[in-house]
């Protein structure tokens, strides 16, 4: 009898592992909010429609004047802020999507002086779908990587311009390792590390319902 008893329980076994990770103890939405540092934005001055820098050098006498005139210098990218949205799609996988903003400002110096004579300033606002991979769940600590790809909305302006311009460019973020330790049943600290858009560094709040 008891090797009976042993028998059923050892060929119910693997469904109760199947039940536990098919529960729906995972909530489906997530919400966030988060602040990075060190956005990496490539060449701003390179965009979807090829427009070249306001101060390099051209067959146009205007650019080759103020060209020979002045230089970029002291590139200052301010605290990237973004927002996300994801849905989970089973207990490992998550889609959404991504929005932040940024600015950088760059100084523009005189040739001759190395006076700074006005600044190169763009906006940036981004949207990127995204695709997020959790590696690990145990507990209330979370291990997860992604990936996000969109459409960078910048507005820019340089010293001959009384108004920003926008120009588009394509956009990514891709998140190398990312940590999200639950404070609550609803509430969780996040952090990652990262390459695009977003910076190198995020740390910030989801909210899980």
């Amino acid at each position: 009898m008891m090797r009976k008893k042993i028998l059923y329980a050892l060929l119910l076994l693997p469904v109760g592992v199947s039940a536990q990770e098919t529960k729906a103890d995972i909530p489906r939405h997530e919400l966030t909010i988060a602040v990075g540092a060190f956005g990496i934005n490539e060449d701003y001055h390179d965009d979807l429609f090829g427009a070249k820098p306001p101060l390099e050098a051209s067959t146009a006498p205007m650019n080759q004047y103020h060209g020979a005139k002045f230089y970029y210098d002291d590139t200052k990218t301010l605290p990237t802020f973004s927002l996300g949205y994801h849905y989970r799609l089973s207990r490992w996988l998550d889609a959404g999507l991504l929005a932040g903003c940024a600015k950088d400002r760059t100084a523009i110096r005189r040739h001759t002086t190395d006076e700074v004579t006005g600044h190169f300033s763009t906006i940036h606002a981004v949207a990127m779908p995204s695709l997020r991979y959790y590696a690990f769940r145990f507990n209330r600590i979370k291990l997860y990587c992604g990936l996000a790809g969109g459409i960078d909305l910048r507005w820019k302006r340089d010293l001959r311009q009384d108004s920003y311009k926008m120009r588009p460019r394509m956009a990514y973020h891709i998140t190398v390792c990312g940590l999200d330790v639950s404070l609550t049943n609803h509430l969780s600290a996040i952090g990652d590390l990262g390459l695009g858009m977003l910076g190198t560094g995020r740390i910030g709040m989801a909210y899980h319902f």
